[in-house]
């Protein structure tokens, strides 16, 4: 958590707009809720390059949720309500297999992972 909350700290202040999507994109992928908050609103958004989906979006907000971020509990029963039922269950299936992990598309001198984040998945929430 710590590590994740320090990716966060430094998504905030990196002044590089590549290098600070990348760190956001660890620290919510490490399961820092402020971190996934900022995906969803990126996903709801397009901000900065990102593809508008609601879907990841919603996914992001209700991961932020379970850990406890509020704005994200708002965002997500928002969201909700824009997806119809099929892709809302899609979403929650994915949402309660979700583990943390890292970004796909970057490279291996990448920020440090967590040990043990927080997992919808390792917590038994569906």
């Amino acid at each position: 958590y710590e590590a994740a909350q320090a990716l966060y700290v430094a998504w905030k202040t990196q002044p590089h707009p590549d290098e600070r999507l990348d760190l956001l994109c660890h620290a919510a992928n490490a399961g820092y809720p402020s971190a996934q908050h900022a995906q969803a609103v990126h996903h709801q958004l397009g901000l900065f390059g990102t593809p508008v989906d609601l879907g990841e979006a919603y996914l992001w907000a209700r991961l932020a949720a379970f850990g406890g971020d509020p704005r994200a509990a708002r965002l997500q029963e928002h969201l909700a309500a824009e997806l119809d039922s099929g892709r809302r269950a899609e979403i929650d299936a994915r949402y309660a297999q979700w583990t943390p992990k890292p970004c796909s598309d970057l490279e291996a001198d990448a920020p440090p992972t967590v040990d043990q984040p927080l997992s919808p998945a390792a917590e038994g929430a569906v």
